[in-house]
C-alpha cells in the first residue's frame, strides 16, 4: 500500500512539474545575446528533467512507447556523424544529443502519466497550464500595446514584435495552443460562455496582431479536427452536448477570426500591425520566388553531397554559405540556418535514414492512435500536435526546447502501441532485485548528469552574457569567462565565436588564428567573421582561399563596403582593398572614393 501511494504521490509531483513546463517558458521575457531563447529553453529542459524523477520510483515493468524510438534512432545517427567527422564539434554534438534524449525520455513519461492518471486528468491539467500562459499574455500584449501608443512602462523589455518570444511566428503557435486549451475546457464545462466569448476574442486578437500567415492554417486544422470529432462524439455518446459545444466553436473559428482581422484593419492604425491576412496576399502576388521555395530547392541541392548520412547536425549555415559559390536560378543566394521544414531539413542534414525514421514512426503512430474512439482529451491532444506539426513545415518550432517537450509529451501520451520492458526478462544480470537496482542507478545516473549539464549551460550562458555587455559597453575583454565555457560546457562553440569575434587581425600567431577562424566560420560564418577570415588567410600567406572565401562572402553578405572595412585593422585595409579589386573589379569606383574619405 505505501509503495502504490509512493507511487501516486510521484506521478502527481511529475504531472505538476510538466504543468509548470507548459507555462513558464511561454511567459517569459527575458531574452539576450548569445542565445535569445536560452532561458525559456532552459526552464523547459529543467522543468522536463524535474518530472522525470518518479521515473525512479522501483516498478517491475516500464512501458516503452514506439514513438520514442524515433529520438533513439536519431541519437544513433548523430553518434555515426560524430564519429564519422561531419560534426562541428564535440561539444555542439553533445547538445544536440541531449535535446533528443530528454525528448526520447518525455515521450516515456507521456506514456507513464497516460497509464496511470488517464487522458482526461492529463489533458486538463495541461490546457489549464496553457490556458494560463495565455491569459498572462494578455496582460503583457495589453502592455505592449500602450508602449506602442506612447505609454511608458520601465520594466517592459523592447521586443520583436507582440507577446514574449520576440519571434512573432513562436507567438502565433503558442496563442493557438492556448486557443485549443480554451477550446477544450469550455467544452468540458470549466467556463460559462460569456467568460469564454471574452478570452476567446482576446486570443483571436492577438493571433492577429503576431502577423503569422500560418494562423488561417492553424484555425483551419482546428475547425477540420472539431467537425471529425464531434461525428465521432455522436456515434459513440449519448449525450451531445460537450461535442455540439466543441462544434459551434469550430464553426465560429474562421468567420470570428475575419471579422476580428476587418474590424482590426479598419480601427487600428497600421503601424501597430500587420495582418496576417494581408501578408498572406501580398505573398501571393508577389512578382518573386517564394523565399521558403529557394531554401527548399538549396536545401534539396546539399542533399546531394551526402544523401545518406546528410551533410551533418548543425551544419546548414555554412554548407549554405558554401554553396554561394555555384547559384541556380532559383537558388536563396544567402546564407540560411534551416530548411524552415522538417522533413527536408533532416534530409539535408541526417539524410535519407533520419527521414525515414521520423516518416515510419510518425506512420505508425497515426495507424495506432484510436481515431474510431475520438473525443474531447483526443481532439485537444492531436490539435496541438497539428499545429505545431503545421509550424514545423514552415519553420522549426521542434529545435526549441519549449515546443519539443509538448511534441514528445503529447507523442507518448497517445502511442497506442506502448511495449513493456520487464525487468525480470532482462539477461544482464541474475535476480530480480539486482535488475531493478541496476536500472535504479541507471536512471539515476542519467538525471544526474542531466542536473550537471544544465548547471554548467546556465553558468556559461551567464559568462557569454557578461563578456558581450562587458566588451560591447566597455570593450574589456575577459578571456577567463570564455576559457572556461569552452573547458567546462556544451556552449564551448558559442565561447569560440566570441574570442573569434574578438580576435586582433595581424600576423602573431596567424596559424593559431585561422584555425580558430576556420572552426567558428563552420559554426557561425557570420558577416564579421566572414570578413576577418579572408583577411586572416591572405596574412597566412593563403591567397587563393582568401580569395574563394572573399567571392562567397561578397556575396552572401553583400552590403556597405564601408561597413565591411570596419572589421579590418587599419594597417591591413590597403590590402584587403586590392583583394575586394582582385575579385569585384567592377568596385573600383567605390573602392577609390572610400580612399578619399
Amino acid at each position: 500500500m505505501l509503495k502504490r501511494n509512493s507511487e501516486i504521490n510521484g506521478t502527481f509531483i511529475s504531472l505538476g512539474f510538466i504543468h509548470l513546463m507548459l507555462l513558464l517558458p511561454f511567459v517569459n521575457m527575458y531574452h539576450r545575446l548569445p542565445i535569445l531563447t536560452f532561458y525559456a529553453e532552459w526552464l523547459a529542459a529543467a522543468l522536463g528533467m524535474l518530472a522525470m524523477l518518479p521515473l525512479l520510483i522501483k516498478k517491475n515493468t516500464i512501458q516503452i512507447p514506439k514513438i520514442s524510438l524515433i529520438f533513439w534512432g536519431l541519437s544513433l545517427l548523430l553518434l555515426i556523424q560524430l564519429v564519422t567527422g561531419v560534426m562541428h564539434s564535440t561539444q555542439y554534438a553533445l547538445l544536440i544529443l541531449s535535446y533528443l534524449l530528454w525528448g526520447g525520455l518525455l515521450t516515456i513519461l507521456g506514456q507513464h502519466l497516460y497509464k496511470e492518471l488517464g487522458l482526461e486528468k492529463l489533458a486538463i491539467t495541461l490546457a489549464w497550464a496553457l490556458f494560463i500562459a495565455g491569459m498572462i499574455n494578455i496582460g503583457i500584449f495589453t502592455l505592449q500595446i500602450v508602449s506602442h501608443t506612447g505609454g511608458y512602462i520601465s520594466f517592459l523589455p523592447n521586443l520583436v514584435g507582440y507577446g514574449p518570444f520576440s519571434q512573432v511566428n513562436h507567438f502565433a503557435d503558442f496563442v493557438t495552443l492556448a486557443t485549443a486549451s480554451l477550446i477544450y475546457l469550455y467544452a468540458k464545462g470549466r467556463f460559462s460562455l460569456s467568460f469564454f466569448i471574452l478570452i476567446f476574442v482576446c486570443f483571436l486578437i492577438m493571433l492577429t496582431f503576431s502577423g503569422s500567415r500560418s494562423a488561417w492554417f492553424y484555425l483551419i486544422a482546428l475547425s477540420i479536427l472539431g467537425g471529425i470529432t464531434h461525428k465521432k462524439m455522436l456515434e459513440s455518446q449519448p449525450d451531445p452536448k460537450s461535442s455540439d459545444k466543441l462544434l459551434y466553436v469550430s464553426c465560429m473559428l474562421l468567420p470570428a477570426f475575419t471579422l476580428i482581422q476587418i474590424i482590426i484593419y479598419y480601427t487600428v492604425p497600421s503601424e501597430l500591425v500587420n495582418l496576417s491576412t494581408g501578408r498572406m496576399v501580398e505573398a501571393i502576388t508577389a512578382n518573386t520566388n517564394s523565399a521558403r521555395i529557394q531554401i527548399w530547392h538549396d536545401s534539396l541541392r546539399l542533399l546531394f553531397q551526402s544523401p545518406w548520412l546528410g551533410i551533418g547536425a548543425g551544419n546548414m549555415r555554412y554548407e549554405s554559405f558554401m554553396l554561394l559559390s555555384n547559384p541556380k536560378s532559383l537558388s536563396f543566394n544567402r546564407m540560411f540556418e534551416h530548411s524552415h521544414n522538417l522533413f527536408i531539413h533532416l534530409l539535408t542534414e541526417m539524410g535519407i535514414v533520419a527521414c525515414l525514421i521520423v516518416l515510419i514512426g510518425l506512420v505508425a503512430w497515426g495507424r495506432a492512435f484510436k481515431w474510431h474512439t475520438l473525443n474531447l482529451e483526443k481532439w485537444w491532444l492531436i490539435s496541438l500536435l497539428a499545429t505545431i506539426g503545421i509550424h514545423s513545415m514552415l519553420e522549426y518550432p521542434l529545435w526549441y526546447a519549449y515546443f519539443l517537450g509538448i511534441v514528445a509529451i503529447l507523442l507518448g501520451a497517445g502511442d497506442g502501441k506502448a511495449f513493456s520492458l520487464e525487468l525480470g526478462k532482462l539477461p544482464i544480470i541474475a535476480g530480480q532485485k539486482s535488475k531493478q537496482a541496476l536500472l535504479h542507478v541507471g536512471l539515476i545516473s542519467a538525471l544526474l548528469l542531466s542536473a550537471i549539464n544544465l548547471y554548467t549551460l546556465l553558468v556559461a550562458n551567464l559568462k557569454l552574457e557578461s563578456w558581450i555587455q562587458n566588451y560591447v559597453q566597455e570593450n574589456i575583454n575577459q578571456q577567463s569567462d570564455l576559457n572556461w565555457v569552452k573547458q567546462h560546457s556544451l556552449l564551448a562553440p558559442y565561447a569560440q565565436f566570441m574570442h573569434a569575434m574578438s580576435a586582433t587581425i595581424n600576423i602573431e600567431e596567424i596559424d593559431e588564428k585561422v584555425n580558430l577562424s576556420e572552426s567558428v566560420m563552420r559554426f557561425r560564418p557570420l558577416r564579421k567573421i566572414a570578413y576577418q577570415h579572408v583577411m586572416l588567410l591572405e596574412l597566412q600567406g593563403d591567397h587563393a582561399n582568401a580569395i574563394k572565401y572573399l567571392k562567397l562572402t561578397l556575396i552572401g553578405h553583400s552590403g556597405n563596403l564601408k561597413g565591411a572595412m570596419a572589421y579590418i585593422p587599419k594597417a591591413h585595409q590597403q590590402r584587403f582593398l586590392e583583394l575586394i579589386t582582385e575579385v569585384r573589379p567592377d568596385l573600383l569606383k567605390t573602392i577609390n572614393a572610400y580612399q578619399h574619405e
